[in-house]
């Protein structure tokens, strides 16, 4: 797997960088033409991590996500992680919301990068990371496929008007997983947004955007952070376009 960070000295929780990129095993720094080099025309597989997430435990993360690729057949793509400064501190929310909106700078320069060295680009995101994704994607590249995994922004924020609904055409397959069990987005996302309900907890504004496959995973999603431990939420139909 490739890491790629835009954390201060890569693994800051709280200070923003340019993009750094490294090979995950070895820790050898590359260069952003050595990537393009390494991934020519390939699949790439790009996580981006939520709120409060460790350097670490982020990457345990990303190494259970890619297992469970590879347990659905899709063994032939590459992978990156991607780190971006969440916070360490329950109370810093909103100013991780706003470097959220700088980090989606970066991993638009990723994308960019990948998709000029012709590689078919997948992004899924769990959490915060999902403003991440829908903030490169606003404005910047395109992507084959986007995967928001209990996303952390407004439910309206895909509709006509809301804050991405740029974003909505800027993935040829478009998917967001939400689950009514989920305490943290039900609870204390509410509490800090105007009791506005999140996303990942109710799904889309009705008329959801037509272009956007809606899945409710209550049933098998129970806690905020399950769903890398899901089985349903690895099916090869929304990873590949």
């Amino acid at each position: 797997m490739i890491h790629a960070s835009c954390r201060q000295n890569f693994t800051s929780t709280t200070f923003l960088a340019p993009l750094q990129l490294r090979i995950s095993d070895t820790g050898e720094a590359i260069t952003k033409g050595q990537l393009q080099d390494m991934l020519a025309g390939r699949q790439v597989d790009i996580f981006v991590h939520g709120y409060r997430n460790e350097f670490e435990g982020a990457a345990n993360a990303y190494n259970t996500l890619s297992t469970q690729l590879d347990g659905k057949g899709m063994t032939d793509s590459a992978r990156i992680g991607f780190f971006w400064p969440g916070s360490w501190a329950r109370v810093g929310f909103s100013m991780a919301v706003a470097r959220a909106k700088r980090a989606g700078l970066e991993l638009a320069e990723l994308i960019d990068y990948l998709k000029l060295a012709g590689c078919k680009v997948t992004v899924e995101t769990h959490s915060l990371g999902a403003r991440v994704a829908l903030c490169a994607l606003k404005e910047g590249p395109s992507v084959d496929c986007l995967i928001l995994t209990a996303p952390a922004v407004d439910y309206d924020s895909l509709a006509l008007s809301g804050e991405f609904q740029n974003a909505v055409y800027k993935a040829g397959k478009f998917t967001v997983m939400h689950s009514k069990r989920d305490s943290v987005l039900k609870f204390a996302y509410r509490a800090l947004n105007w009791f506005t309900p999140a996303l990942g907890l109710v799904g889309p504004e009705s008329p959801k955007p037509l272009r956007v496959a809606v899945r409710d995973m209550t049933a098998v999603v129970d806690n905020h952070g399950a769903y890398k431990d899901v089985d349903a939420v690895f099916d090869p139909s929304y990873w590949r376009a």
